[in-house]
């Protein structure tokens, strides 16, 4: 008879991977806008060990993936701008350690890591930051006790049949990389926005926002 493999606990963990819910929208967006960066982060996720690390040379990865020095040098540049990774060297490797805030070993503490590769957050900050996106909303509801959903205004003026918004907006809170994702993220939420009794006439951005740092339209290159 077949003597079967008794798994501990930490095994089992092992064989998942948790991403942060909040990243994926930017995960998926990453498959899109560079596909090779994309397919060596899964790589990576894929191989890496409990500490979230893959220790490996450039030309196994070259080998692996089929990839060109150029475009692996390229895709890797990538993920550590946009703080998906962080590299260290080691002999004649890297040891590229994951973002534990974006994703991580199943059943893994991410504070508990050896000092070589400690979390991201810990060592350079948050790895996207939260940005704000404000959309100006105009808009009208019948009466003055409809339900305007999520908008916020400073009230109600009525014209002859109407109850139209005074400086209606709507902000969202969003993690990303760029003030321009964050924007295409918001106005995506927009456009699927429940907005209850309101019937929207028009909107625009008014801005992003990061800390003390605004953009406007004109500013965002789509």
């Amino acid at each position: 008879m077949e003597k079967k493999t008794k798994f501990t606990t930490n095994d089992k963990n092992r064989s998942y991977i948790r991403f942060n819910k909040n990243y994926l929208m930017d995960i998926a967006e990453s498959a899109h806008e560079n596909p090779s960066a994309f397919e060596v982060f899964m790589f990576i996720i894929k191989n890496m060990d409990a500490n979230n690390s893959l220790v490996v040379s450039m030309e196994t990865l070259e080998k692996t993936l089929v990839f060109t020095r150029s475009d692996l040098n390229k895709a890797i540049k990538y993920l550590e701008e946009n703080k998906w990774l962080s590299i260290r060297k080691q002999s004649t490797s890297n040891v590229y350690t994951i973002n534990p805030e974006i994703a991580r070993i199943g059943g893994v503490n991410p504070t508990q890591y050896c000092p070589s590769s400690t979390p991201m957050n810990q060592k350079r900050g948050i790895p996207m930051p939260t940005y704000e996106v404000a959309f100006v909303v105009q808009g009208y509801v019948a009466n003055t006790v409809a339900d305007i959903g999520p908008i916020e205004c400073n009230g109600l003026q009525k014209d002859e049949h109407h109850y139209y918004l005074k400086d209606g907006r709507m902000y969202y809170n969003i993690n990303a990389t760029s003030p321009e994702k964050a924007y295409a993220l918001g106005r995506q939420l927009f456009e699927n926005e429940d907005f209850k009794d309101l019937t929207v006439t028009d909107w625009c951005l008014e801005h992003v926002s990061f800390g003390d740092k605004y953009w406007y339209k004109e500013d965002l290159h789509e």
